[in-house]
C-alpha cells in the first residue's frame, strides 16, 4: 500500500503527479481542510513536488512530526519551494524551532513567504544568524507572543522586507531598540503602541496603523513613504509630520474640524490620499479647493454624505473644475456612496478637458441606477477615451466596480474581473481600454 492509502486520495495524486510533465505544471498547491487527505499525504506531496512554488496548508492541523517532516523538506536543495502558508492551525514553539533551525542552517533554501498567523505562539526560540533567504513574515494574531532576546530579533527580522504584526500587542515589548533592519511595510495593525516601537517605525517605508486608538502622531516614523491610519479615532492632528509621504489613508477619522492640520503636515510629496468616512460634508465649501491643490494623482472621498452638504451644487462645482479642469492632475477618483445624482455626474463629464488627466473614476454605491443613453452620449462626445460601464447597481461596490478604466455589476469570487469588465464594456458599445484595479 502506497503512502495514499487505497481510496479515494490516489486518483488526486495521479492527476497531480501527471500534470508535473506537462507544458502547465502545478505551482501552487491549496489544501483545504478535509478527511480524505491525510497527514502523511501531505509529506508524500512536499518530497514529491519538489517545483512547487508554493504550498497552503492553513486550518489543517498536523501532529508535531508532519510539520518536522516539513521542515527537513525545507532544507533539502531540490526544494524549490517560495510560499509557505500554514495559518490557523495547531503549531508548538518545538514546531517554530525545527522550521527556523532549517531556514538557519540551509543554504540553499528558497523560502522567500511564510505565513505563521494564528498559532497561538508564545516566545521566538533563540536563532543565532540571520535567516537569509525569508523577505516576508506573517506572524498576525499571535497575540502572547514576543522576543525574549534583542539578537533573535535582529538574526529574524534582518533581511525581512514585509512584516505583518497585527494584533501581536507584546512582540517587541523587550526588543524594540534592537531592530536593525529596514522594513519596507509593517504592519501593526490593533496594537497598542508603546516607545519601544519608535526605533522600528523610523526604519519603516510603509506602515499600517488602523484601528491604533491613542496615538502619538509626534513618534510616527519620519522616513515612511505610505501611512495607513484608518479608523484610529484621531482627533488632534498636532506634531503630525508627513514630509516625505506619498501615500496617506486617513479613512474613518473625522476630520470636520481638523483638516487644516492634516493639510499643513503634509507635501508636495503627496500623491495618493483617502479621506473616504471623514465627515467631509461638515466642511465649508472654501475647504475643499486646498484638497485638489496638493498635486494628488488618487484621491478617495468615499462615503462623505457629499449630497447633504448645504451648499453642495457650490462643492460639486470645486471638485468638476479641479477634476476636469485644463490643469487638473487627478488621474484616480472615488466619489462614491454620497449619494451623488445622475445630472451631476454629467456635469462632471462635460467639465473634462481634452486632453484631460483623469483615467479612472469609481462610482459605486450612489444610488442612480444606471447611466442613461443621454448621459454616455455626452460621455462620448466630450471624453472619447473615457470608458464606461451601463450599470451602476444600487449598493455599495466601491471595492470591486470602477467607472473609468472598467467597471461592472458585482462580480464572482473567483471569476475574471478583468474579462468579465470588458465584456460589460463591450456591451455598453464601448472600447476597453487600460484596465486598473
Amino acid at each position: 500500500m502506497s503512502a495514499w492509502g487505497n481510496r479515494s486520495t490516489s486518483p488526486l495524486l495521479t492527476r497531480i503527479t501527471s500534470s508535473q510533465s506537462t507544458s502547465n505544471p502545478i505551482k501552487t498547491l491549496t489544501l483545504l481542510p478535509n478527511k480524505t487527505f491525510t497527514p502523511s499525504n501531505l509529506t508524500t506531496l512536499l518530497k514529491l513536488f519538489n517545483d512547487l512554488h508554493e504550498v497552503n496548508i492553513s486550518g489543517k492541523s498536523l501532529p508535531d512530526s508532519e510539520y518536522t517532516n516539513i521542515s527537513n523538506s525545507l532544507s533539502l536543495p531540490t526544494c524549490s519551494l517560495k510560499t509557505l502558508r500554514l495559518g490557523p492551525s495547531s503549531f508548538t514553539s518545538i514546531n517554530l524551532t525545527n522550521l527556523l533551525t532549517s531556514l538557519q542552517t540551509s543554504p540553499n533554501t528558497s523560502l522567500i513567504t511564510l505565513d505563521l498567523s494564528s498559532k497561538s505562539l508564545t516566545t521566538f526560540p533563540k536563532i543565532s544568524s540571520c535567516l537569509v533567504s525569508l523577505k516576508n513574515l506573517d506572524l498576525s494574531r499571535n497575540p502572547t507572543l514576543k522576543f525574549k532576546e534583542g539578537d533573535t530579533c535582529k538574526n529574524v527580522l534582518g533581511n525581512i522586507e514585509v512584516l505583518n504584526v497585527s494584533e501581536c500587542t507584546r512582540i517587541f515589548e523587550d526588543v524594540g531598540d534592537f531592530f536593525d533592519g529596514h522594513l519596507e511595510y509593517l504592519d501593526v495593525s490593533s496594537l497598542e503602541l508603546g516607545c519601544y516601537l519608535n526605533n522600528i517605525l523610523c526604519k519603516t517605508s510603509s506602515i499600517n496603523l488602523s484601528l491604533i486608538k491613542n496615538l502619538d502622531l509626534k513618534e510616527l516614523g519620519k522616513g515612511a513613504t505610505k501611512i495607513d491610519l484608518k479608523e484610529c479615532g484621531i482627533n488632534n492632528w498636532e506634531g503630525f509630520e508627513a514630509r516625505d509621504v506619498e501615500d496617506l489613508k486617513i479613512e474613518g477619522n473625522d476630520i470636520s474640524n481638523n483638516l487644516h492640520q492634516v493639510l499643513s503636515s503634509v507635501t508636495s510629496s503627496l500623491r495618493i490620499l483617502d479621506l473616504a468616512s471623514t465627515s467631509l460634508h461638515l466642511l465649508p465649501v472654501s475647504s475643499f479647493l486646498p484638497i485638489f491643490r496638493l498635486k494628488l494623482k488618487s484621491l478617495r472621498i468615499f462615503n462623505n454624505k457629499l449630497s447633504e452638504h448645504e451648499e453642495f451644487e457650490k462643492v460639486w462645482e470645486v471638485i468638476c473644475e479641479e477634476v476636469g479642469g485644463e490643469g487638473g492632475r487627478i488621474k484616480e477618483i472615488d466619489l462614491g456612496g454620497n449619494e451623488i445624482r445622475q445630472e451631476d455626474i454629467v456635469k462632471l463629464f462635460e467639465s473634462l478637458h481634452v486632453p484631460y488627466c483623469l483615467k479612472t473614476l469609481e462610482l459605486g454605491g450612489n444610488k442612480f441606477g444606471s447611466l442613461s443613453d443621454s448621459a454616455l452620449k455626452t460621455l462620448k462626445v466630450h471624453n472619447p477615451e473615457l470608458d464606461v460601464a451601463r450599470d451602476i447597481p444600487e449598493r455599495n461596490l466601491s471595492s470591486n466596480m470602477v467607472v473609468g478604466a472598467g467597471a461592472g455589476e458585482g462580480f464572482k469570487e473567483g471569476s475574471n474581473v478583468k474579462e468579465e469588465v470588458e465584456g460589460l464594456m463591450k456591451k455598453a458599445g464601448w472600447k476597453t481600454g487600460e484596465f486598473q484595479r
